[in-house]
């Protein structure tokens, strides 16, 4: 019996378009400007599939970026819970002490009020909110002038819209 690839993509999750989980108007009531340009990508990577979508504002620093995480197709796929719980919670990391350290940023900081569990890593000028829920999670990645208690509100807003969507 043949496989179908499609019914093997829509398991997967790779059916989410990121594209569709936010309007330009909504990108605008957040950031003061519309999407102008939407730019998505799909792809399964390290056992998960990965949806992506770019929103470009007519000011680069406040485009957005949306992306989505879920379990990813074939025998090598891997919960996104099991990853959240390594990157946020330090399960399973005693057997990575060899490992050169990531590059220096500030830890994440737990967000309140977003999916089942929140955080935001701030990196250089910009910042992301990652959000869990159910067995996927988002990230929601901003930029601009605005100062860091600013950005993580307007990443919460658009997260909640994108979660409410899934």
């Amino acid at each position: 019996m043949k496989t179908n690839p499609a019914s093997t993509v829509a398991e997967s999750g790779m059916k989410i378009r990121a594209d569709k989980l936010l309007m330009s108007s909504e990108i605008e009531s957040v950031t003061g400007e519309p999407a102008k340009q939407v730019v998505t990508s799909a792809r399964t990577e390290a056992g998960f599939a990965i949806s992506q979508c770019y929103f470009q504002t007519a000011t680069p620093a406040k485009s957005v970026v949306v992306t989505v995480t879920s379990r990813g197709p074939g025998p090598d796929a891997k919960e996104p819970r099991q990853f959240w719980a390594e990157k946020f919670h330090g399960e399973g990391n005693e057997e990575k002490q060899g490992e050169e350290p990531q590059r220096r940023q500030a830890p994440p900081e737990k967000v309140e009020g977003v999916g089942d569990e929140a955080y935001w890593i701030e990196s250089g000028s910009t910042g992301a909110l990652y959000a869990i829920q159910a067995n996927r999670f988002i990230r929601v990645a901003i930029g601009g002038s605005d100062g860091k208690a600013i950005r993580i509100e307007k990443a919460k807003r658009l997260a909640e819209l994108v979660l409410k969507r899934l």
